[in-house]
Order: C-alpha cells, then structure tokens, then sequence
C-alpha cells in the first residue's frame, strides 16, 4: 500500500530550523538498512550538505560598536557647533587685536564647519579631515586660531573624528567577515532541494519495490514533517494576530492641554452607520383656482351659442 509522504511549506522553515530538519532525517534514515532500501544515495546527499548548513547562523544584529559612533557623532557636531559659534562671537566682537586673526581662520571655519549638520556621517567625517589638513598645511592658520581661544575645541574635535575612523574601519572590517545574506539564501535553497529529491525519492522507491516495506520509515518522517508544519502554522497565526494588533490606534493622554507621555493602544472607533430617516412625503396640494376653470367653461359656452346663433339666422335673398 503506498504512503505518501506529509507534504510541508519548506520555503517557510526558519533559517535554523533547516539544519535542525536536516539531522532529523538524516538520523531517521541511518535507523533503516538503507542498501536493501536501495536509500544510500539519499543519504549521502543529505550528507554533503551538512557542512553548508554552518553558513545558517544566528543574525548577528547591531554591531557593538555602532552605539560607541553614535556618541562619537553627536560629540563632534556639537563641538563644530562651538567652534561655529565662538567664530560668530569674534566676528560681532569686531576686537582691534583679533581682526587680522578672524580674518584668517572666518573663512576656513565657514567653509568646512558651518552647516556640517545637514550633511551625512561620511560627508561630516571628509570636511572635518580636509578642515584640519589645511590647517596642517599652513602654520599662521595654526597660529590665528591659537590666538582666538580655540586650540582647546580643535584639539578635541582631531581626537574625536580620528576615533570614530578607526571605529568604522573596525566595523566594516569586522561585518565583511560575516556571512552574506545572499550566501544564506543559496544554503537555504539548496537545502530545500535536496529534501524534497529525498522525500521524491522515497515514494518514488516505494512504488518500484512493492516487496520492501517503505511504511514504518515514512511514518517515522511524517511525524517530523507534522511537528515542522505545525510550528509554521503557529508563527503565522502569531503574526497575523500582531499584524492586526499594529493597526490599533495610539491615543496620547494629556492632563490639562499637556501630554503626558502616557500612551493607551485601543481598538480603531467604529463609524456609526448613518440611519436614513424615512419621511412620508405629504403630496403639495394644488391650489384651487375655480375662477379658471369657470372662465374656460363660460368662454366654450359662449361660442357654442354663438353658433347656434349663427345658425338660426334667416337664410339671404338668392343672388
């Protein structure tokens, strides 16, 4: 009697739930004499694709160091921003002392510092080094902006962008040894593959071979493939039940015109259904006018008379 194998939707199995149904099968079959099953070339496949199953890993998610940056970013813009302002300050103070030192260093802070918020982190990190490359490149830059109070802040503001480089070399060294997501996606296909070729092969064989008794396996199988199916029925109806829950409207409470910060999650209000009002409509009484109808009725019986009338005359002498 041929036993079909439980059918399920591999491509919805979690990334490390495929090694996990890789092994179950695999210690499924090597419980059987799979050479008078005529199953040791499915077996060996299974096989070659355990090692590429070590590419499933776990997602890695934010990078340690990605938290470190950000405190690295905000630092450096709000000393720009110091710097910014303190060269505004020179500016308006118009000092006779400091003239020919704000000379020399508005421009260069204008040019680099000034609205370097609105930029990206790449960009902000290119204009800080070009910012303190020229600087470097000319000594009476140096000088000026000693001069002017601000060694302290460009001293800080070097420190700051050359850790937050090296912080970034460091990450993107560290993500380029990861393993690519298209790297994952090829693993998992192949995986799939190969399991439904086994799971093919299996009924096939049992078609072939009615003389050898292919159920006691296959119901060991389908008791795996039913757990499996199970669990991605109950993620999906999970999801769903959340996808439905995001749709909820947020209501912030305020107390007095002012928010709280407190936030109630309730269900969207449903609109009310407008209830046609039905109203008799009274039919518009037509107004009498008898006076008209009186004067149609007395203009047809004047000239009905006036007929007779003419009727009535004396015929004319004969001409």
């Amino acid at each position: 009697m041929f036993t079909p194998i439980q059918k399920i939707p591999l491509t919805k199995l979690l990334t490390l739930s495929h090694n996990k149904l890789l092994n179950d099968v695999i210690n499924t079959l090597k419980k059987f004499d799979l050479d008078a099953m005529r199953l040791k070339d499915s077996l060996d496949m299974l096989m070659q694709l355990k090692p590429q199953l070590k590419k499933l890993e776990v997602s890695h998610g934010k990078h340690p160091l990605t938290k470190e940056m950000k405190v690295k970013e905000e630092r450096r813009l709000k000393l720009c921003g110091i710097i910014s302002t303190k060269m505004q300050l020179h500016m308006r103070a118009d000092a006779v002392g400091e003239r020919k030192a704000v000379k020399l260093t508005q421009h260069i802070v204008n040019r680099f510092i000034v609205g370097i918020r609105k930029n990206n982190q790449d960009v902000i990190s290119e204009l800080i080094i070009r910012f303190f490359r020229q600087i470097d490149e000319e000594k009476e830059l140096q000088e000026a902006f000693a001069e002017l109070g601000f060694q302290t802040y460009l001293d800080e503001l070097r420190d700051v962008n050359v850790t937050h480089w090296n912080m970034f070399m460091e990450r993107n060294r560290s993500v380029s040894k990861r393993i690519k997501w298209e790297d994952k996606l090829i693993v998992k296909k192949n995986c799939q593959a190969v399991l439904r070729n086994v799971f093919d092969t299996i009924e096939l064989k049992q078609m072939l071979y009615p003389d050898i008794d292919y159920n006691h396996l296959i119901d060991l199988l389908n008791g795996i493939l039913v757990r499996f199916n199970k669990n991605i029925n109950t993620r999906e109806t999970y999801n769903k039940k959340r996808a439905e829950q995001t749709e909820q409207q947020v209501h912030i409470l305020s107390v007095d015109g002012k928010e709280t910060g407190s936030v109630v999650i309730d269900e969207k209000p449903k609109k009310k259904k407008k209830v046609k009002q039905t109203t008799e409509k009274v039919p518009k009484k037509k107004p009498n006018t008898p006076h008209l109808k009186e004067s149609k009725t007395q203009k047809q019986e004047s000239e009905v008379s006036g007929l007779l009338n003419i009727l009535k005359l004396p015929p004319g002498p004969k001409i």
